[in-house]
Order: structure tokens, then sequence, then C-alpha cells
């Protein structure tokens, strides 16, 4: 199992209105073992899929030729890039393939580069902010506090709005690409900054561009890559990942893994484009990382049954709802219920 699949124990009482009972990851050692398996084949299909769902929607675009169906097509490619990005996560937890030179490769060229970063620059930051989830460790966290009035909610429904209408404009790119550069391949090379690039990074950092830059020199293709790639994911791909990083963590001072991170349930549409591939199981993943997106549901069943959800903290019905949802938490209207310190609080 990977290391650091089962966290220390997490005992929480919450007040009379309503405990959540002591609980610890290693009750459900056994079965998470079973849920941890990697399946190269269930991988390589969901990296297929998106792919095929992008090359469907170019397909469509560029035969009909007209602004809606371009639009249409942009928003439904803006969406494939935020499911890149989580199968760029579960590289980074090494869930593409058991061997480790495979995952990273498919990792990189098939989902980290087209949306301009490394599996590896990710993983180095990702694994720090499972270590020190929320607190100045974190580079997540260290990052949110720089950019407070961009990460930092609630902040009131016309400052929310703001916030999001910038973001579909693409007029919070600057600042963006500073949350995501050190992520990048470009970042590493011209800072030297850790972790130290490899010659397998070198390597398909090359192969990936030369392969586009011949792709869309022979089929002319620099039009539809601006206007369906690159400017999708500079605004409602930027929409959607600020939407889902809002709702994984609050930004309040560490208190519980279990307080910290949260469960969204999410309509149909929202698992389709805000969290795809069951991203929305960011507690169950928090709790026990080795285990692959495509097993978290039957993670969450498990969790179900030892009561460590609470509604309105760490488990909310959908991303877009106002009194059940993210967006009512971070206009400040939601049924939101504070955390509560427990016997394990991070600052004991």
């Amino acid at each position: 199992m990977e290391q650091g699949a089962l966290h220390g124990a997490a005992t929480l009482n919450v007040g009379a209105a309503h405990t959540i009972p002591e609980f610890s990851p290693r009750m459900l050692a056994a079965e998470v073992r079973q849920l941890s398996q990697v399946s190269y084949g269930r991988a390589a299909w969901a990296i297929a899929l998106q792919w095929i769902v992008i090359a469907g929607s170019l397909a469509l675009a560029l035969h009909f030729r007209h602004w809606a169906v371009w639009l249409v097509a942009g928003a439904v490619i803006a969406t494939r890039q935020t499911a890149l990005g989580v199968l760029m996560h579960e590289a980074a937890h090494y869930h593409l393939s058991s061997r480790k030179w495979l995952n990273d490769w498919m990792g990189d060229l098939l989902c980290a580069l087209p949306i301009y970063m490394t599996t590896v620059g990710y993983r180095y930051e990702h694994m720090r902010h499972h270590l020190h989830t929320n607190t100045p460790e974190d580079p997540t966290w260290e990052k949110t506090q720089l950019d407070r009035d961009l990460l930092v909610f609630p902040q009131g429904a016309l400052k929310t709005f703001r916030v999001f209408l910038f973001d579909l404009l693409g007029l919070h790119i600057p600042r963006m690409m500073r949350y995501l550069r050190s992520r990048t391949y470009l970042h590493r090379l011209v800072t030297g900054d850790p972790p130290r690039l490899s010659a397998a990074e070198h390597v398909r950092w090359f192969l990936f561009h030369a392969a586009l830059i011949t792709l869309l020199a022979v089929t002319g293709g620099w039009i539809p890559y601006l206007l369906l790639w690159l400017v999708p994911s500079m605004t409602l791909g930027t929409v959607l990942f600020r939407i889902r990083i809002l709702a994984e963590h609050p930004a309040t001072k560490a208190v519980d893994e279990i307080q910290d991170t949260r469960f969204v349930e999410g309509t149909v549409l929202e698992r389709l484009s805000i969290a795809p591939l069951n991203i929305n199981y960011h507690l169950e993943h928090h709790l026990f990382p080795s285990v692959p997106c495509h097993h978290l549901p039957a993670l969450h069943k498990l969790l179900v049954a030892h009561g460590i959800y609470r509604p309105g903290q760490n488990h909310f019905r959908s991303y877009l709802g106002l009194r059940e949802g993210i967006l009512g938490w971070l206009i400040g209207r939601g049924r939101v219920l504070p955390a509560t310190p427990g016997p394990h609080d991070k600052d004991a």
C-alpha cells in the first residue's frame, strides 16, 4: 500500500448537537488494501475517453464552422481539460500504472503536458499538501494566503460573482499562472526549483511539444488550437478549477483531516464538469490516498457506516446550490457549521 494511505487516528467530538464517532483509518485497513489495487486498463480507458470526447468536439466544430458550435465545443473541451487535471492527480499518486516509469510517461504525455504542467512537479507539491493540509507547510495553503481576495471565502455574493466573472473573461490568468507555475516544466528549468528535472522529463517535454507543433503545422490548426484549447482553458476552465479547489478545503486554520476536507455529492452535470472522475470524493481521498479514483465511491460507502460526515462542514449536497451547496458557502448564505477542535487538533 502507498505510504500515507493510513493516517493517524482521528477522534472527533463536535458538540452535543452532532457527534462524529471515534474513527481511525486503521479500522478499514483490510478493505482499503483491496481498494488500493491499481488497474492499468481502467486508467488507460479513462484517459482515452477524455481524448475521444475532445477529438469529437474538435471534429464537430471544424465540420460545422458555426460560432455556436465552436462555443459549445470549447465548453466541452474545458470540462475534459479539467478531467485531464484529475488524471494528472491520479498519476501523481501512481494510480495510472504500477510501473512508475509508465505511470509518469502516461501522466505527462497524455494528461499533464497538454494542460501546461508536469506530473513530477505537481507530485512534489501535492505530497506536501497531503502531509501538511491547511498548515504553513502546505504549499497550497501558502498560495491561498498570498492570494486571499481570490482564494479565501466566504466573500459575499457580489465579490464572489466578480471573481468568477473575471475568471470567465480571462482576467485572472496572470494570478492563476502564479498559482500553478511551480508545477510547470519551464518554471523548474529557469529557476532550478525542486524537484530537479530528470532526463526523462526533458525527453517527454521535447517529444510532446515536437509532436504538437508538427501536428499544428501540418494541419494548419493554429487557430483551432487557440480558440478551442487555449481560450477554454483560460476562461471557463479557470472557473471550473477555482470552484473545485475552493470546495476541497476551507481556507481556515487546520483542525483535523476529517474536518479540513470535504465530500461534495454534486449533480450529474457538476460531476461531468466541475468534478469529473470522482474528484468530488476529496475527503475519502485524503484519508486514503492509495485508493484510485474509480474505487472512491466504494470507499465512501464504507466510511458512511462510521458516521464521519457532517452536513455543512465536510459534506455538501452540490457545488452550485445556495442552501446546501458550495456556492451558498462561498457567498455566506449556505447552512454551514464551524469546525470544532478535537483531541487531534493540529495545533495541539
